[in-house]
């Protein structure tokens, strides 16, 4: 009887320690999934700034966020196939935003762009810096310190051009 009470106790210390090595994998996957989705929604509306947008600043912003999101992007997809992380493809967050912008031109297309682009750029931010505080991988904290201060600015002219770039509209 003792001999199968330690088997068990054996294989129950087994299923732990994968269980636990495995949890990292999973954080790392949800961390990094997280991310590439956000930057994923921040260049599609983007790419529709460019294109539908009214006044010029608020279609080269929409590039600057196309150019930085997809080099973003394009470094952490690189970062989870070394570490061996699969990233998720949905659900991409935003996408009822995504798909009313996607209708819109002019100046209130500007103004929801501005405020689509202000808020994703705020959760990126948030996303980036949890990640690299919670999962500790230097690769990571790299790509935080790199990116952190471009998003943070595309954010600032986000909020300057609705103040700026926009016509204002009565209540």
């Amino acid at each position: 009887m003792k001999i199968f009470e330690r088997i068990g106790a054996v294989m129950l210390g087994l299923a732990f320690l994968l269980t636990a090595s495995e949890a990292p994998a999973a954080n790392e996957a949800a961390a990094f999934s997280a991310i590439h989705l956000t930057a994923q929604a921040a260049i599609q509306a983007g790419e529709l700034a460019q294109a539908r947008a009214s006044s010029a600043e608020i279609r080269n912003l929409g590039r600057l966020v196309v150019r930085d999101d997809t080099e973003l992007d394009r470094r952490l997809l690189g970062l989870a196939a070394k570490a061996g992380v699969q990233l998720a493809d949905s659900p991409k967050p935003g996408e009822m935003q995504l798909a009313e912008l996607g209708g819109l031109r002019g100046a209130i297309f500007d103004r929801k762009f501005l405020n689509f682009n202000y808020g994703a750029s705020e959760a990126l931010l948030k996303q980036m810096h949890d990640a690299a505080g919670q999962l500790a991988l230097s690769p990571l904290m790299g790509l935080v310190a790199i990116f952190a201060p471009i998003i943070r600015q595309d954010q600032f002219l986000s909020g300057w051009c609705l103040g700026h770039c926009v016509p204002r509209t009565k209540p």
